[in-house]
């Protein structure tokens, strides 16, 4: 597996994730330009996501790979390699 923030296991992710860092997507408006959207962010406290609907989980590592598995119907690998990193 290949990524900047060398990420193992969802307690890494959740830690990077904790640390500021945003897992977004590209998002293009009418008017042509582009804008970054988040869909993955935490605090101390909350998992924040954006899949076809918004809510927050427990910032808790078995409710990262809740939002991962159950919301975004991926895995670990896949979902670091699917968005940009903000």
């Amino acid at each position: 597996m290949f990524n900047l923030y060398g990420i193992e296991n969802y307690s890494d992710l959740l830690e990077t994730l904790q640390n500021g860092a945003k897992l977004c997507k590209v998002m293009e408006m009418r008017d042509g330009t582009k804008t970054l959207h988040t869909v993955l962010s935490a605090d101390d406290k909350y998992i924040r996501w954006n899949c076809y609907g918004s809510s927050a989980n427990e910032a808790t590592p078995r409710g990262m790979e809740f939002i991962i598995t159950r919301i975004f119907k991926t895995d670990l690998d896949s979902i670091i390699r699917a968005y940009v990193w903000a």
